[in-house]
């Protein structure tokens, strides 16, 4: 799809949002100063993806059930802040060190929430940014736990190495997967920063369905062995406390 096909697919999708009327493509395309042949053909391709639908007695679209899925996850995603955000302060006034809150989309870990941590050290996974699904300590969490096909991911994604610590093979990360499930938490130990480590539990919906993860970020020599036995408990009981409180 081009850029002038989804600019125009997103201002047809605009317009029946704004007006919260059904139209036909004769209005559409008036509205929009668009082409009738032209507005045919975007709206084919909206109805055919499920984000419109077509109301054949009157002739008319309107959003379709596409839009619901997407408010769901928004939906949640938005609760999920909102539940964390408090924990995370909490848990970060503990610790002092970054606190990241993660949640899968589109095939990437999302930074949905982040607390700086004492130092200023600066970490790859800032608010709104996406790592990929192999490297990281919530990406794991994400990966291992969620229900998305992990051959079929690991396929479609190059597993970059971004450090000498990144797994790159394949069988060797999803050995790594089904131990980190078992174990109910993931470690990162300078997989996508150098000298970062990081420690993470997955969050779930009262559906027991993965939502998020929560994970602690922190230098090097501030994860001694002693030290990440603490944290590892501490983001565990977190993450289980905001999953109960998810509706």
């Amino acid at each position: 799809m081009s850029f002038n096909t989804l600019a125009k697919s997103l201002d047809i999708m605009d317009l029946l949002m704004k007006t919260k009327v059904n139209m036909n493509v004769t209005e559409i395309s008036k509205e929009l100063k668009m082409p009738k042949s032209t507005t045919y053909k975007y709206l084919a391709i909206l109805r055919d993806k499920g984000f419109l639908e077509f109301d054949n007695t009157a002739g008319t679209y309107m959003l379709g059930f596409k839009f619901l899925e997407f408010a769901s996850v928004v939906q949640s995603q938005s609760q999920l802040d909102k539940i964390a955000y408090p924990h995370m302060k909490k848990m970060y006034m503990e610790v002092k060190e970054t606190i990241i809150l993660s949640v899968l989309k589109f095939g990437k870990a999302y930074c949905l929430e982040r607390i700086e941590g004492e130092g200023g050290i600066v970490f790859s996974m800032q608010r709104g940014s996406h790592l990929p699904l192999h490297c990281g300590a919530s990406a794991k969490v994400l990966l291992a736990f969620s229900d998305e096909d992990i051959d079929y991911i690991l396929g479609e994604e190059k597993l970059t190495k971004y450090t000498p610590y990144t797994i790159t093979d394949p069988e060797v990360l999803k050995k790594h997967l089904r131990e980190i499930k078992k174990a109910g938490y993931a470690f990162s130990d300078q997989e996508v920063d150098i000298g970062a480590r990081a420690i993470s539990a997955p969050i779930f919906n009262k559906q027991e369905k993965l939502a998020g993860a929560l994970c602690i970020v922190g230098p090097v020599h501030r994860f001694s062995e002693e030290r990440t036995k603490v944290l590892k408990k501490r983001v565990i009981d977190y993450a289980k406390t905001i999953s109960a409180e998810l509706g």
